[in-house]
């Protein structure tokens, strides 16, 4: 089944930002897509080899989810889908526990890292999935809603009645509504712009940016910086940075093509750049200067050493000898070392 363009989980971010877009996974979210795999896994009654580091996380998790579903007094279910009243709303569950027959159900979600998520009854994606769980058992009365933290040893929970849930409907429709708009100028610049790919774009990250000098951050004195600070800048800004530089080449280029065709393009103009001159027709040139009688028309230079290598096969040795190789080091992940080398 096709994902969701507005899936709960998304949905607590459009609350934010009505322009978000999910970017390229990063460490962190890698990091919680394992830890919920683990703890899912071990939920459903499998044994998986578990990290030295996530030990004590996984029992957090695996010990908090049974607990609150033991006061459902019904059994457990992990990744269930979910589908909401609202058109294209759908996604997939951490964790339910359904008692229809008394009327509650609990409804948790496992978090990694330490990252504000607010309130459970305020959260569009508890709220989204506790509705299409009350439209699939529509006897239900009482949702318990949480947040099992792993990272910092923490449950939150909230308790509303099937009221409350059907009441959220309206916010969750709003949330979805603005989304659809797709108006750049009512995106909202935050924490979170690091993980939406339209970071690099987005008219609140750049008006940021842009902002007077007192308001922007702090630049860093990279030559005091440690190198655990500069992997854990590179970390969080190349891909970012590289992103932009290859959207703002494209961008320029279009602007070029729009201008030179005698269009407009608001704000910009082209202007006459370093001057280059060539001959019409070296040939003719040639030909012209040399009967003129001009002297030093010509120059000659040593080809290059892949020429003349190309040129004279049999003295690869000769020309080999004669030459200086340089390398030029690129900066890259040391996962991307491991790749280029195999």
């Amino acid at each position: 089944m096709s994902h969701a363009l507005y899936s709960p989980s998304r949905l607590a971010m459009l609350a934010k930002c009505r322009g978000f877009l999910s970017g390229p996974a990063g460490e962190a979210a890698e990091r919680g897509t394992e830890l919920d795999k683990l703890i899912t896994a071990t939920l459903n009654g499998e044994s998986p080899a578990v990290p030295a580091e996530f030990i004590e996380l996984v029992a957090f998790g695996v010990q908090s989810h049974r607990l609150m579903a033991e006061e459902t007094g019904a059994e457990l279910e992990t990744q269930v889908f979910v589908r909401t009243s609202l058109h294209g709303v759908y996604g997939t569950l951490d964790v339910r526990a359904v008692n229809a027959f008394d009327g509650v159900a609990y409804i948790g979600d496992t978090k990694s890292g330490y990252g504000d998520r607010g309130e459970p009854a305020e959260s569009p994606q508890l709220l989204a999935y506790a509705e299409g769980t009350l439209r699939e058992y529509p006897s239900l009365e009482r949702f318990i809603l949480a947040f099992v933290e792993v990272d910092r040893r923490r449950v939150i929970r909230a308790e509303l009645t099937a009221d409350e849930v059907r009441a959220a409907l309206p916010r969750l429709t709003a949330i979805i509504a603005a989304a659809r708009e797709d108006d750049p100028l009512g995106y909202v610049s935050g924490r979170y712009c690091g993980y939406c790919a339209r970071s690099v774009t987005c008219p609140a990250v750049v008006s940021g940016a842009l902002a007077p000098v007192e308001q922007r951050p702090v630049i860093p004195d990279v030559g005091a910086m440690t190198a655990d600070a500069v992997g854990a800048f590179l970390d969080r800004y190349m891909d970012r940075v590289e992103l932009a530089e290859q959207v703002v080449s494209q961008v320029k280029a279009k602007a070029h093509a729009v201008l030179e065709a005698g269009g407009e393009v608001p704000g910009w103009t082209l202007v006459a750049g370093r001057r280059t001159r060539k001959w019409t027709s070296e040939a003719e040139a040639a030909d012209v200067l040399e009967a003129a009688g001009l002297r030093n028309m010509f120059e000659t230079t040593l080809v290059s050493p892949a020429k003349a290598e190309k040129e004279n096969k049999d003295a690869k040795a000769l020309i080999a000898s004669l030459v200086e190789t340089k390398t030029n080091p690129k900066l890259v992940k040391c996962e991307q070392e491991k790749e280029l080398s195999q």
